[in-house]
C-alpha cells in the first residue's frame, strides 16, 4: 500500500500541500512551511501539513469572525466540533506535533481522530523542545493531558534521542503499556541541499558567531565566551543576529568588536554560517539544536551544552553548562590554533549529518513501523 502521509499541528503558516519541485526549503517559511523540523517529514513523504484550526473550523480557518461563532457553538454544546474531520479519512500515516500549548486540544482531538480514521498509523512527536514540554508538565493538568495524548498515540516518535531516558521513566511505572511506545528516532534534514553551501577551511573568515535568541538561558553567555576569544585573537569579528529585545551588554561594555546582523531568510543564514570560523550555541533549554545542524551541514564548528545535535554532531566541542565556560574558551582557542581538530569536528559532524537525509530515515521510519508490526 502507498503511503499517504499528513502531518498535523495546532497551527500552521498554511495547509501546506507537496508539489513536485517546491519542497519545503524552498518554499517561503515565513508563508508556508518550515525549512527544518517537522516540514521537512511532509516533504519527504510528498505528504499534506495540517492545522488542527483547518480541521475544526473548516477552509474557513483563517476567518476570525467564522471561528467566533463556531466557538460559540462549541460552548453551548459543551465540545469540540470538527466541522472538517472527514479530510483526515484519506490518510493512512498521520504524525500527530504536540505543543506546549496544545496539550489539552490535541488530546481531545487524537480521541476524534481514532475514530475518523481507525485504520490510520498515528505517530506523535514534540514540536515544542523537551525543555519547554518538562516546565509545562510540572501543571498536573497538562501532565496528565500530556499522558493522554502518548497513550492514543500508536507510536510517540523521539526526534531527540538524548532525552529517551527521561520518557522511559516517565513512563515506566504507569498503569498502561506505554514505555514500548517511545521510539528514538533521528530527525530529517535536507542535507543534499544544505552542503551545497558548505566552504572549506581556507575560505572560513575570521567571524565568530552567536547563535540563538537572548531570552532563553543563558546565550548571554556566548557572548562571554567570544569576549574573551577575541581578546586574545583580536582579528576575529564577532556576530550576532537583530532579534526582539536582544540584549548586548556585555559586548558594549567589554567594548568588543561586533555586528549586528539582520533577522535573514534560512537560506542567507546557511550562508552566514557557511563563511564563520565557528558558532557558539549555549543555549541550555534542551533543544534539538536546528543551527547545529546547519553547522554540522556547511562545515563550521559549533560549540554547544545539551542540544541533542550537539551530542551527536560535535560531541568534543559540547561543555557541561555554567560550569563549563572555561573549557568552552579553550576549545574555541583549539579551533583557530589546531587546523587539524578542527577539521576532525567538522568530519565527524558531516558523517553524522548524513545520516538525517530524507531518503535514509524515510526508509528507517518504513523499517520501524514494519517492525512494530504496521502493514501498508
Amino acid at each position: 500500500m502507498k503511503i499517504k502521509f499528513c502531518s498535523i499541528e495546532h497551527t500552521t503558516k498554511s495547509t501546506w500541500k507537496y508539489q513536485k519541485g517546491r519542497p519545503n526549503y524552498l518554499c517561503n517559511s515565513n508563508k508556508e512551511i518550515d525549512p527544518t523540523s517537522f516540514g521537512c517529514w511532509t516533504s519527504a513523504f510528498k505528504g499534506e501539513h495540517l492545522s488542527l484550526e483547518f480541521l475544526r473550523f473548516g477552509h474557513n480557518y483563517r476567518n476570525n469572525l467564522f471561528n467566533k461563532i463556531h466557538i460559540a457553538r462549541e460552548k453551548i454544546t459543551g465540545s469540540k466540533i470538527y466541522k472538517n474531520i472527514d479530510y483526515i479519512k484519506q490518510f493512512n500515516v498521520i504524525l500527530v506535533l504536540l505543543h506546549k500549548f496544545s496539550l489539552s486540544d490535541m488530546a481531545d482531538f487524537l480521541s476524534i481522530l481514532r475514530e475518523a480514521n481507525n485504520n490510520a498509523i498515528i505517530l506523535g512527536s514534540l514540536a515544542h523542545c523537551p525543555g519547554l514540554i518538562r516546565k509545562e508538565i510540572q501543571n498536573k493538568k497538562s501532565f496528565k493531558e500530556f499522558l493522554q495524548c502518548l497513550k492514543k498515540l500508536d507510536l510517540f516518535i523521539n526526534v531527540y534521542p538524548e532525552t529517551q531516558e527521561y520518557f522511559e521513566i516517565l513512563a515506566e511505572n504507569l498503569t498502561f503499556k506505554l514505555k514500548e511506545k517511545i521510539i528514538p528516532f533521528l530527525q530529517f534534514f535536507p542535507i543534499n541541499f544544505v552542503k551545497k553551501f558548505k566552504q572549506s577551511y581556507e575560505k572560513k573568515e575570521k567571524i565568530i558567531h552567536l547563535a540563538g535568541p537572548t531570552d532563553r538561558e543563558d546565550n548571554l553567555a556566548n557572548q562571554y565566551i567570544a569576549i574573551a576569544l577575541q581578546k586574545k585573537f583580536p582579528e576575529f569579528l564577532i556576530t550576532i543576529n537583530q532579534w526582539e529585545n536582544l540584549n548586548i551588554e556585555p559586548l558594549k561594555l567589554a567594548r568588543a568588536r561586533y555586528k549586528i546582523l539582520p533577522q535573514m531568510k534560512w537560506q542567507d543564514y546557511l550562508k552566514e554560517l557557511s563563511r564563520s570560523f565557528m558558532v557558539i550555541n549555549l543555549d541550555n533549554i534542551w533543544t534539538l539544536g536546528r543551527v547545529v545542524s546547519d553547522c554540522a551541514g556547511v562545515g563550521t564548528p559549533c560549540i554547544g551544552i545539551n542540544a541533542t545535535n550537539q551530542f551527536r554532531m560535535f560531541p568534543k566541542l559540547r561543555i557541561d553548562d555554567i560550569a563549563g565556560l572555561k573549557k568552552a574558551i579553550e576549545l574555541g582557542e583549539r579551533l583557530i590554533q589546531e587546523k587539524v581538530f578542527y577539521q576532525e569536528t567538522v568530519d565527524y559532524a558531516k558523517e553524522k549529518i548524513e545520516k538525517h537525509g530524507y531518503k535514509k530515515r524515510k526508509r528507517a521510519l518504513l523499517k520501524v513501523l514494519t517492525e512494530k508490526g504496521f502493514e501498508f
